[in-house]
């Protein structure tokens, strides 16, 4: 017979009203040993409490959304998984919505399908819609990643900060004609990877090179560049917007047969595994994907459990990990 909450509170020796609590991470005065007992009762028990019962008592689903631009790299699959491990720990479920790549300010913003406690945003202008919207301006929302909104809480990431170290990187290297490969989507004013590469090519005194791709994927970046260089020429140093991009931009090089780093020296973005086993390991600026997870989740529920605190902000520096793809003989 399957277990009650009743069932592990006898066990325990503790209330039913402790169990409960537990449960609905209502924990305020109970302290982390006994959290801890409760879960695993729970988890041996194999206990499933009824999530539309609970949403009717508490006014809590325990359910999150998140909202992506993009779900198919194995850059957000890691995003997804970090925020994941973290709800998890709490006993939440992330819900999972692409949302388009326009984020014209005219559109409306995603309508939840189902009830949650509060968003997470990543990467998307989505959350000041959201907010402005009358009817959902009450709802808690925390935004991440690189492509940050600033009008609420928030865990940014500093790519231009990134980018300027792989840049100069490039250049102590000893390049001195630097291309950026990125996509169409973030061909504009804004883009903090596009910034920094205009600006240290201004302040260097650098001609720009911006080598535009349809899309943010390897084939397309392949293709792109492989065109790029049999028009123009090669760069002697290429930065690209992430490493999707760059293993295309690898592939590409070793098809017009052209070194890596001796000809074209490569830096990536983002820091994804498959960087790691190239025949040359790419360069790239790794992002804090699990501090990200961890203080956007924190902010999130400490949001939820407080509605009427000031803001939550904070903006992390990614870090620049030079391997065999940029640094020259």
């Amino acid at each position: 017979m399957r277990k009650t909450i009743r069932d592990i509170a006898k066990e325990l020796n503790l209330s039913h009203t402790t169990v409960s609590r537990v449960l609905n991470n209502r924990t305020d005065f109970i302290s982390e040993r006994t959290r801890q007992r409760v879960l695993k009762a729970i988890k041996n028990a194999g206990y499933q409490p009824n999530l539309a019962a609970r949403a009717l008592v508490t006014g809590r689903t325990n359910l999150i959304a998140f909202w992506s631009r993009y779900l198919h790299t194995p850059f957000q699959v890691r995003v997804v998984q970090a925020l994941f491990t973290q709800l998890k720990a709490d006993n939440y479920e992330l819900l999972i919505r692409s949302v388009p790549e326009d984020t014209d300010s005219e559109l409306s913003p995603p309508r939840l399908e189902f009830p949650t406690d509060g968003v997470i945003a990543f990467e998307t202008a989505y959350p000041l819609l959201w907010r402005t919207n009358a009817t959902n301006s009450c709802s808690p929302i925390v935004s991440l990643g690189a492509y940050y909104c600033e009008e609420v809480d928030h865990v940014g990431v500093d790519l231009f900060y990134g980018a300027s170290l792989a840049l100069n990187h490039l250049y102590e290297v000893g390049c001195r004609r630097i291309a950026y490969l990125l996509d169409q989507a973030s061909n504009r004013p804004g883009d903090a990877r596009l910034e920094a590469y205009l600006t240290f090519c201004r302040e260097s005194g650098l001609q720009a090179e911006q080598i535009v791709a349809p899309q943010q994927t390897r084939s397309d970046a392949r293709e792109t560049l492989k065109h790029y260089i049999e028009a123009r020429g090669a760069p002697t140093g290429l930065f690209c917007i992430n490493d999707e991009m760059a293993i295309g931009a690898y592939r590409a090089l070793l098809d017009l047969k052209l070194s890596v780093p001796d000809d074209v020296a490569l830096v990536g973005c983002d820091g994804i595994e498959d960087t790691e086993y190239l025949d040359h390991p790419l360069s790239t600026i790794v992002q804090p994907i699990e501090e990200m997870c961890r203080i956007g989740w924190q902010f999130l529920r400490t949001r939820i459990q407080n509605p009427d605190l000031p803001p939550q902000q904070l903006v992390l520096r990614p870090q620049l990990v030079v391997r065999e793809s940029s640094v020259r003989r």
